[in-house]
C-alpha cells in the first residue's frame, strides 16, 4: 500500500495544464523554463513567484554528464503538461508543445513557413537566398563567366569543332530549393532563434536537404542529386591526410580575385586532350634547375617586339636533322663572336648582297678552296691592300687575268 504522504507523486491525482512560456533562461541552466498556467497564474502571480517546470526530453539525447540538449522551445509557445505533485500544483512537468494560432486576425499558426507550400518563400531564409543570386542594380541572376580559350591565328588557324569554341560561356548559381516548393506536411524544419534552418524535405520527386546560416551560406541537395554549397565568408578546407577527387565531367573554377598554388611535392598535370592559356597580362617563369620539353610534331612562336635569350654559363646547340633552315631578318642582323667561327657546308656556300659586302680582317685571310674559286662582278672591282699583296700559284698552275681591252700591271 502506497503510504498517504507519498500519493501526490504517483499519479492517482494527476493534474494536467496548459499555459505560455515566460521564460527560458534557467539560473541552474537545467533546460528547466516558467509557464504562466491557464486557471491557476493569474495577474495576482509575479514572474519570479512561478515556479520552474521541469522539461521532458526524447530518449535520443544523454540525460547525463553533459550529453544533454539544449531546449527547443521558445517563449511563447503553449506547453502542455502534468503536475508532479498531484494537487498541490507546484511542480510542473511540461510534456511537450501545441500548435497554436499566432495572430488570428491575419490567420499566422507557428508551424514554419518553410514547412507550409505557399508560403515557403516568404521565409527569412528563402528571401536572402533569393536576393543573393541576382545583381542589386540590374535585378537579373549573377552570371559567373568560364575560361575562354584564345585566337592564335597569327600562328594557327581557328578551330571550327565545335562551332561555340571561342564564344563566353558562363554558368549561374542553381534555382532555390531547385525551382520547387515542399508539400505540406512533409517537409521537416528545425529553425533556431538565431536563425539557422535545417531542413528535410520528404516531399516525393522533390526530396531535398538544405542547412543554412544567417550570413546566409548554405549547402542544399535537391532530388537529382545536385548540391550547392555557398559560402558567403572566407572558406577554409584542411586535410591531414590525402584527397582525392574525381569529377566526370567538366569542372569550371572562377576566381574573382588573386589565386595562389603552392605545391611542396611534385606536381603532375596530364591533359589528354588540347591544353590553352589565354593570358591576358604578363607570363613570368623561373625554372631553378632544367627544363626539358619534347614537343612532338610543330612548334610555332610568334613574338610581338623583342625576343632576347641570354646563355650565362654552358652552349647552344640547334640540331636540324632532315629539314632546312631560313632566316629572315627584315633589319639589321649583327653577330658578335668574340671567339672562333666555323662554319661547315658540305653543298654550295652562297652568300648574295643586295647592295655593298664588306670584310674587315684584323688578321690574316686565309681562302683554300679543292676547286676553282671564281669572283665575278658585273662592274669594276677593286682589290686594294696597303702593304704588299701576293698572288701565288703553286707546283705548275697558271695565274690568268682576262680583260680590256687593256689590263695594267703598274709597280709603286
Amino acid at each position: 500500500m502506497i503510504p498517504e504522504r507519498h500519493k501526490d507523486f504517483y499519479g492517482d491525482q494527476t493534474r494536467w495544464f496548459v499555459g505560455t512560456v515566460v521564460d527560458i533562461n534557467d539560473p541552474l541552466e537545467l533546460g528547466r523554463i516558467k509557464v504562466r498556467i491557464y486557471g491557476i497564474h493569474g495577474d495576482d502571480i509575479v514572474h519570479n513567484d512561478l515556479p520552474w517546470a521541469q522539461v521532458i526530453m526524447p530518449i535520443t539525447q544523454g540525460g547525463t554528464k553533459g550529453f544533454g540538449n539544449n531546449l527547443g522551445i521558445q517563449y511563447g509557445a503553449e506547453a502542455f503538461g502534468v503536475f508532479l505533485d498531484g494537487q498541490s500544483s507546484q511542480m510542473p512537468l511540461v510534456l511537450g508543445s501545441m500548435p497554436k494560432y499566432e495572430d488570428t486576425e491575419n490567420n499566422t499558426v507557428q508551424t514554419n513557413l518553410l514547412a507550409r507550400t505557399d508560403l515557403a518563400v516568404k521565409h527569412p531564409s528563402y528571401i536572402n537566398r533569393a536576393r543573393g543570386r541576382v545583381d542589386d542594380d540590374t535585378g537579373k541572376v549573377l552570371e559567373y563567366y568560364k575560361a575562354k580559350p584564345p585566337k592564335v591565328t597569327s600562328v594557327a588557324p581557328d578551330k571550327t569543332s565545335p562551332a561555340d569554341y571561342y564564344e563566353t560561356k558562363h554558368w549561374i548559381e542553381p534555382p532555390i530549393s531547385g525551382g520547387e516548393v515542399p508539400d505540406y506536411p512533409n517537409n521537416h524544419v528545425t529553425e533556431t532563434f538565431g536563425g539557422h534552418v535545417l531542413e528535410l524535405d520528404n516531399t516525393a520527386g522533390r526530396e531535398r536537404s538544405h542547412r543554412y546560416h544567417p550570413s546566409g551560406s548554405y549547402e542544399e541537395i535537391i532530388a537529382t542529386g545536385q548540391r550547392t554549397l555557398k559560402i558567403t565568408g572566407p572558406n577554409y578546407e584542411l586535410y591531414l591526410d590525402s584527397a582525392n577527387i574525381f569529377i566526370n565531367g567538366d569542372y569550371n573554377v572562377t576566381v574573382g580575385g588573386n589565386k595562389r598554388e603552392l605545391i611542396q611535392g611534385d606536381y603532375h598535370l596530364e591533359v589528354v586532350g588540347d591544353m590553352t592559356m589565354n593570358l591576358h597580362q604578363s607570363l613570368q617563369t623561373k625554372v631553378a634547375f632544367n627544363q626539358e620539353t619534347e614537343v612532338g610534331k610543330f612548334r610555332v612562336t610568334n613574338v610581338g617586339e623583342d625576343d632576347n635569350l641570354s646563355i650565362l654559363n654552358g652552349d647552344q646547340n640547334i640540331n636540324i636533322f632532315t629539314g632546312n633552315r631560313v632566316d629572315y631578318v627584315k633589319g639589321f642582323n649583327n653577330r658578335t663572336v668574340r671567339g672562333n667561327i666555323f662554319d661547315i657546308c658540305y653543298g654550295t656556300y652562297k652568300i648574295f648582297a643586295d647592295s655593298d659586302y664588306g670584310i674587315t680582317i684584323g688578321g690574316k685571310l686565309t681562302m683554300t678552296a679543292n676547286g676553282i674559286v671564281t669572283i665575278e662582278t658585273t662592274k669594276t672591282m677593286d682589290i686594294t691592300s696597303d702593304l704588299a699583296m701576293t698572288l701565288t700559284v703553286e707546283n705548275t698552275g697558271d695565274l690568268t687575268l682576262y680583260g680590256g681591252p687593256n689590263i695594267e700591271l703598274n709597280p709603286a
